[in-house]
């Protein structure tokens, strides 16, 4: 498993058209994004991530909360296949079971 950065909304979403796509959106001043960025790490999965550091790029972090509908937290995974969400939790709700 490696984590990924873009800038780009587009680009996730046309990776999401190829295979189910992975967004992480982490604090890097939050210990629960902390705990959860070393269980993926623990659990070397197979499936690239694209992590989103909301300090480092919040204008990616709101367009993904508007294009999806989804309300921002951190942290917050979101799985995406062809554009569409099809997993999102956050915080304590967050089963890896379900992206792996």
């Amino acid at each position: 498993m490696k984590f990924k950065e873009t800038t780009h909304l587009t680009l996730i979403i046309e990776k999401s058209n190829i295979k189910p796509t992975i967004i992480f959106k982490y604090s890097n001043n939050c210990g629960s994004s902390d705990r959860l960025k070393k269980e993926i790490e623990s659990k070397k999965l197979k499936q690239e991530i694209y992590l989103v550091t909301v300090q480092n790029q919040p204008v990616l972090s709101k367009n993904i909360s508007e294009w999806f509908n989804i309300k921002h937290e951190t942290p917050q995974i979101i799985v995406l296949d062809h554009g569409k969400v099809i997993y999102s939790a956050d915080h304590n709700q967050i089963d890896l079971s379900k992206i792996i």
